[in-house]
């Protein structure tokens, strides 16, 4: 979705084995927000389906909101929507090693 900029998707069955993906065309479709309170989750669970770099699925989903974010050696930390922020740590390994979210409302 986030290749294509798609603001969601509908997946059915085509036959044993076989899936298909209808994308939305059409701008008036809501995207998604940012859920602060389904962020790790979110997170975790998309890490997990990519198998790839976990730092720059992190950076991407945070760009793809556009909340901003600036990283170090070992941390992701965003600005989320109304004034909450998230940090995402990172291990030696690059493995995501933690997930906070503070609320500030």
């Amino acid at each position: 979705m986030g290749v294509v900029r798609a603001a969601g998707y509908i997946g059915v069955s085509a036959g044993p084995g076989t899936r298909v993906y209808f994308l939305p065309d059409d701008p008036r479709v809501p995207r998604t927000a940012l859920d602060p309170v389904a962020l790790a989750r979110t997170l975790l669970s998309a890490t997990g389906l990519i198998g790839r770099s976990p730092r720059r699925l992190v950076t991407g989903y945070f760009e793809h909101h556009g909340a901003p974010c600036r990283e170090s050696e070992h941390q992701v930390v965003a600005g989320l929507p109304g004034g909450d922020a998230a940090e995402v740590d990172f291990d030696s390994l690059g493995r995501m090693a933690a997930v906070r979210v503070t609320a500030r409302r």
